[in-house]
């Protein structure tokens, strides 16, 4: 027996062109070219067109995020005249706020408390607490808490 009647007698095994594995390779590669071909017409025109880049808008024209705290300033701001800028410039600027406190009463309505620097805690939580019909208990409770934090926040 010869080499070759052996291969005669067997088919070597071969890739079976019906399987979905190979079915998807095929399809990967015919939708590979469609890319291409896409990508190259689109190079072509943004040649033919000039600008191969996307221009973005100018500085001036891109609207600036303003946060919700400072909304309201500037909104009064485009309505005041220059000679009221020039008064609000001279007075003293605020003292920082130190903390913000969102308090959500029973009817569902939220409230907030900044805490300044230099402001009298207890004065501010009762004025507060009275204003949302917090007991005086409650109102104490809120102060000590309120202090508590802002000294570990200090220290």
């Amino acid at each position: 027996m010869s080499s070759e009647g052996r291969t005669e007698g067997r088919e070597t095994p071969k890739l079976n062109m019906e399987h979905g594995f190979i079915q998807s390779i095929i399809k990967n590669q015919v939708d590979r070219d469609e890319y291409d071909k896409e990508q190259r017409l689109l190079k072509v025109q943004s040649k033919i067109s000039g600008s191969s880049r996307k221009e973005r808008p100018k500085r001036a024209a891109m609207q600036m995020y303003v946060p919700p705290h400072l909304r309201a300033k500037t909104a009064n701001d485009k309505d005041s005249s220059p000679k009221e800028d020039l008064e609000e410039k001279s007075t003293p600027m605020p003292a920082e706020v130190q903390m913000k406190l969102e308090f959500v009463r029973q009817d569902g309505e939220v409230r907030e408390l900044n805490i300044c620097e230099g402001e009298d805690l207890k004065k501010l939580v009762n004025s507060f607490g009275r204003a949302n019909g917090l007991d005086l208990r409650l109102r104490d409770a809120l102060y000590h808490r309120l202090s508590s934090a802002l000294k570990e926040r200090a220290s």
